[in-house]
């Protein structure tokens, strides 16, 4: 009896991605950008709203003064996403592992921030 193109499939394909699926590494990665979607989704409401759609909208809300504060909150969210997501994605990878993983969030915290380069005021980049 011939085989369907999705029992094949099923038989072929799948075992090989839930193998993928199932490592540390990626569940790790899954589960600490999970932790950065709400910001995700906190920054781009407030960036459609600051640049609303309907242009009489747009320009209400920045007459009133609103579009300063929405960017203000959108520029917050999106700046941490890649601090939010090295303590996360550490935290739940050595969680995985099976140690202690409050302590290693602090050193994956103190290595981002070593790395990253420093801007100046006006946005020359002193680091390499």
């Amino acid at each position: 009896m011939a085989q369907s193109f999705g029992d094949m499939l099923s038989e072929k394909l799948i075992p090989p991605l839930l193998k993928f699926a199932n490592l540390k590494g990626i569940q790790a990665l899954k589960n600490g950008m999970l932790v950065v979607m709400p910001l995700t989704i906190i920054g781009s409401i407030f960036l459609l709203l600051a640049y609303f759609p309907i242009t009489s909208v747009a320009d209400w809300f920045a007459a009133v003064g609103l579009q300063p504060l929405l960017m203000q909150v959108y520029s917050a969210t999106f700046s941490l996403i890649g601090l939010v997501a090295c303590i996360a994605i550490t935290y739940n990878y050595v969680k995985w592992s099976g140690y202690e993983p409050f302590v290693a969030s602090i050193v994956s915290l103190c290595a981002y921030v070593l790395l990253m380069p420093y801007v100046s005021g006006l946005g020359e980049s002193t680091g390499s």
